[in-house]
């Protein structure tokens, strides 16, 4: 018989925690701007590699809340589809912080899907990158969905197309016109189990599921 060897327990010391416990958005948006002017983003706008500092991305997720808090967004379903870049994550965190509902969608989902997810969560504005342009356009001129705003990062179209078109660039003057006027505070996350994302996760029995986070959820 062969006996086996008893290992001793190998005590690894703990991996320093570096970053401060967020326990909501605001936490976060707080914390990115203790960075300042370091950089936290670095990407390509055509063949030219584009720099935003933790503040710029502080800055753009303010006016684009209060863009959407314009827009009279806030307790609506806003969708993100598309590319990743500094605005797809600016829409997700300032979704959040405006009181909205985020819905981030799966960029490989074809169009008649997509649609079909807005309806489900009645969403009331799309925001989505370059390559979902065209993508769109049947959507937007046959009136298929609910949306009241679609919103592209990189426009191939303006509202001279169809009134709902809205660019990004748009939601952040919309919203640094607030600001400037008026001024805008995010509201206070008063209860971190209120439903703050709905989520579509990758279909196992051939259609995908909504599931429903809190900010609870997204911080843990």
């Amino acid at each position: 018989t062969v006996t086996a060897k008893k290992h001793k327990p190998i005590n690894r010391p703990r991996m320093e925690r570096i970053a401060p416990r967020a326990c909501d958005v605001l936490d976060l948006i707080e914390q990115v701007g203790d960075h300042g002017d370091k950089i936290v983003y670095r990407y390509y706008v055509g063949k030219e590699i584009k720099t935003m500092t933790y503040a710029e991305f502080q800055t753009m997720i303010h006016e684009c809340a209060a863009g959407f808090d314009a827009m009279r967004l806030r307790g609506k379903r806003v969708a993100v589809i598309g590319d990743t870049s500094p605005q797809w994550i600016c829409t997700y965190v300032a979704a959040l912080a405006a009181g909205c509902v985020i819905v981030p969608m799966d960029k490989e989902l074809e169009v008649g899907e997509i649609c079909k997810f807005l309806d489900i969560v009645e969403a009331k504005a799309i925001i989505y990158s370059k390559s979902f342009n065209e993508k769109f356009v049947k959507a937007i001129s046959e009136n298929q969905t609910g949306v009241e705003y679609f919103i592209p990062v990189t426009p191939a179209y303006d509202n001279t197309f169809d009134s709902k078109v809205t660019s990004f660039d748009q939601v952040l003057e919309c919203g640094r016109l607030r600001i400037e006027r008026e001024g805008y505070k995010y509201p206070a996350v008063t209860n971190r189990e209120e439903m703050a994302e709905m989520l579509f996760p990758s279909g196992t029995t051939g259609t995908s599921k909504c599931v429903m986070l809190s900010q609870k959820n997204i911080f843990a």
